[in-house]
């Protein structure tokens, strides 16, 4: 590599080193064996409660785009996702925390205490060429509240895929990722946070698949 003349150049040279060309969401230096691929991406979405039915549930319009870790567009793609509240009370539990586990960590018991309150959720991501990748999986969300009343929102989830298109045809692996958003005002009362999370919110999502191609199974 050659000596970069500024900062900027520098960077831009460290980004092309890790393979993090603009556009590109391929990692290999992650993969672990000759086959997996690991693709890294963000999205941001915009994000509902939807309380029409009678399972109110969170989804996402489609209308975000998805982009590389330096924030450039991927042309064409989108994220699609659902998540069913299934009993409204999961508000109220998201802002309980788990306990601290017993010592040491690399050794049972495990107290799952305020994790195991979840929901499953499905995913579709369109790459914009042909190709996309849909999973299926469980979510867990946490709501911290912050000082000055608002709050900060976190849905994780780990889910399997079930379907692949494209060049992702016949793929099978896993995607996790991480969301959050942020309000500025977190209502105290559940009517009124069911109201707000209704009306929308914008939602910044980091997903990473890790997967096998067909023809390497």
């Amino acid at each position: 590599m050659s000596k970069s003349k500024s900062i900027t150049e520098a960077l831009d040279n460290i980004y092309r080193a890790i393979g993090a060309d603009e556009g590109n969401i391929e990692f290999p230096q992650l993969a672990n064996g000759s086959v997996e691929k690991v693709l890294v991406f963000n999205s941001d979405d915009k994000i509902f409660l939807n309380t029409d039915g009678p399972i109110p549930f969170f989804h996402s319009t489609g209308e975000g785009i998805l982009t590389d870790l330096q924030g450039h567009a991927l042309p064409g793609s989108k994220g699609l996702s659902s998540l069913p509240l299934t009993n409204p009370k999961e508000l109220d539990d998201a802002v309980l925390w788990p306990p601290v586990q017993q010592h040491p960590y690399n050794k049972p018991p495990v107290d799952p205490t305020n994790t195991t309150e979840i929901g499953f959720a499905k995913n579709f991501i369109s790459f914009g060429d042909g190709s996309s990748l849909a999973t299926v999986g469980p979510s867990l969300a946490k709501i911290l509240l912050l000082k000055g009343g608002g709050a900060q929102f976190w849905e994780s989830s780990v889910q399997a895929i079930c379907e692949a298109t494209g060049k992702y045809e016949g793929a099978r692996g896993m995607l996790v990722f991480a969301g959050s958003a942020v309000f500025p005002a977190w209502p105290p009362t559940r009517p009124e946070q069911i109201q707000l999370l209704s009306k929308g919110f914008d939602a910044r999502l980091v997903r990473c698949f890790k997967l096998v191609l067909k023809k390497d199974q």
